[in-house]
């Protein structure tokens, strides 16, 4: 099973925002929104105060979720990445204008360093922020595709996001990095 991390050709990947300094942030994001206008920089506008604090309290939650599920998080702040599925691969790429991915294995991942929410963890948080393991995440898909458990979720969230609690991603776990998404 694939995962992808989706971001804008020429930007660099595996970044998080809430890992940088609050100031530095902010610059990031207002020329995110300024200078690349798409569904998924949106957030970094006007409403980007409430935005970050509502991140940063959710990364809370899921890092303390994650803990008492016998998570080992080397981060507070995961990195965001969606399984491959094709409706991931429409919405997605649909929504932070993408041109290019990198492509994970699932199975490079330890249980004990990565968690999933079906559907955006930031989204769901006030409504249902249900926190998986891979073990479970893995036991649910294996009656059944991605697609057809994205199939029961509210249509604005279809699809499965995985939260990546390395401090960085060793290189060798990226599989490629394809132009396009297909």
């Amino acid at each position: 099973m694939e995962l992808l991390y989706f971001y804008r050709a020429g930007a660099a990947p595996l970044q998080s925002l809430t890992r940088l300094p609050r100031r530095k942030a902010f610059a990031l994001a207002k020329e995110c929104y300024e200078a690349f206008p798409c569904v998924a920089h949106k957030r970094f506008g006007p409403p980007l105060r409430w935005y970050w604090k509502r991140r940063r309290r959710v990364e809370r939650l899921l890092w303390r979720a994650f803990r008492a599920a016998g998570g080992r998080p080397q981060t507070r702040h995961p990195i965001y990445l969606a399984i491959k599925s094709a409706r991931a691969i429409k919405n997605l790429g649909h929504n932070f204008d993408c041109t290019a991915y990198k492509r994970f294995s699932l199975e490079q991942f330890d249980d004990a360093r990565i968690s999933f929410t079906l559907g955006d963890s930031v989204a769901l948080a006030d409504r249902d922020l249900t926190l998986l393991t891979k073990s479970r995440l893995l036991e649910l898909l294996a009656a059944r595709s991605a697609d057809q458990l994205l199939a029961d979720m509210a249509p604005e969230y279809e699809y499965i996001e995985a939260q990546v609690w390395l401090r960085h991603m060793p290189p060798d776990m990226d599989q490629d990095n394809k132009k396009g998404t297909q």
